[in-house]
């Protein structure tokens, strides 16, 4: 058994202890969503928003890093 289905049991036997059905909405009246939301990875050291990481290999030291951006800017400025 996977993680993620011991996981997604123990989520729902605790939700149906709560008076929670499968199929039913979240909330009050039931009006909430039915279905699942979906988690997306994002890269350790990026923050929240950004599209694609800007770092360089992580082969690569901080002198080289350095020296990368300080490039990178010059030619922005071009």
């Amino acid at each position: 058994m996977n993680l993620l289905h011991h996981v997604n049991r123990n989520t729902n036997r605790l939700m149906e202890k709560m008076g929670w059905q499968a199929g039913q909405g979240l909330g009050r009246s039931n009006q909430g969503r039915t279905q699942i939301v979906e988690a997306e990875f994002r890269e350790a050291g990026v923050g929240l928003g950004i599209k694609t990481s800007k770092r360089g290999p992580q082969s690569d030291n901080y002198k080289d890093n350095v020296k990368r951006a300080m490039f990178a800017r010059f030619h922005e400025l071009e």
